[in-house]
């Protein structure tokens, strides 16, 4: 997912809104498997075994990974980013 936010209507981009959005998608799947685990009769391994465990597990897993690249653009791009800003 890529998402480009701007801080005002000049169209600059915020360069470090991509890498909050991830980290509170992550945040908000994190909530959604403890919501699923507590609702769920039974052990955790066998929750873990349910479709909708792994569902969250790999998007979970998916978003981390995109967290982590959209970290890792944000830090390549700030050197670029202070020599524009005046």
């Amino acid at each position: 997912m890529t998402l480009m936010v701007f801080e005002s209507l000049d169209m600059k981009p915020n360069r470090h809104a991509a890498a909050e959005v991830e980290t509170i998608l992550l945040q908000r799947t994190e909530v959604d498997r403890k919501i699923s685990l507590r609702d769920f009769v039974g052990p955790e391994a066998d929750w873990q075994k349910t479709e909708k465990a792994k569902a969250l597990f790999e998007q979970i897993k998916a978003q981390k990974t995109s967290k982590n690249m959209c970290e890792r653009r944000k830090k390549e791009l700030d050197p670029v980013w202070s020599l524009a800003d005046p």
